[in-house]
């Protein structure tokens, strides 16, 4: 998601960030994880490709 948001504040386009995605999908595919991602969760994220999430935050509590 975040690569997704600041693509959009980069001014790259939709259709190099999806590209840039599927190259990094690929590589963390080869990563053993309990979380396996799907190429469903590209999808997702190219949904926050949008300028209403420009201003979006990472919000982190603190423990």
């Amino acid at each position: 998601m975040c690569m997704a948001i600041y693509a959009v504040k980069c001014n790259i386009s939709k259709s190099e960030v999806r590209e840039d995605m599927y190259k990094t999908f690929d590589e963390l595919s080869e990563i053993e994880h309990s979380n396996l991602l799907e190429e469903d969760d590209i999808k997702s994220t190219l949904e926050a490709y949008d300028r209403q999430y420009y201003n979006f935050t990472i919000f982190r509590k603190n423990i």
